[in-house]
């Protein structure tokens, strides 16, 4: 879990938004809930000094869960990754237990040897791209 003392308040609060848009959560438990029927796995960050968000993903998370969601501080700054993307962030990585990674909101992208754009799956909800359809 982040070191953060505010990630327990964070997940609630991106909660709380996902019903007011109209989604259907259940079985919300530790930072797992489940998310219009997608097993989802939420993860929170604060800003690093260089103005980004570190994250690790364990690599058991990516056998178990269909929508990774990366808050970055703020219920409103997130990513909603399914989990083939998260399996292709994971693969650029040489460990194999635990999958670490930085986002840069500025830009939508995520740092692992190089940058990924990630735009799509920005508040991604009500658009195309959304894992919750």
């Amino acid at each position: 879990m982040p070191r953060n003392p505010d990630w327990h308040k964070a997940i609630e609060r991106w909660i709380r938004f996902k019903k007011e848009e109209g989604s259907t959560i259940r079985d919300f438990k530790g930072n797992t809930c489940l998310v219009n029927g997608k097993k989802t796995n939420i993860h929170f960050a604060s800003p690093r000094k260089d103005g980004t968000f570190w994250f690790g993903i364990g690599s058991t998370q990516l056998e178990d869960v269909d929508v990774f969601v990366l808050l970055c501080e703020k219920a409103e700054n997130y990513y909603a990754v399914p989990r083939k993307i998260m399996e292709e962030i994971a693969s650029w990585r040489s460990s194999q237990n635990r999958y670490n990674f930085r986002i840069d909101i500025t830009n939508h992208e995520y740092i692992a040897h190089k940058r990924h754009r990630i735009r799509e799956y920005y508040q991604n909800n009500l658009n195309s791209h959304s894992p919750f359809r």
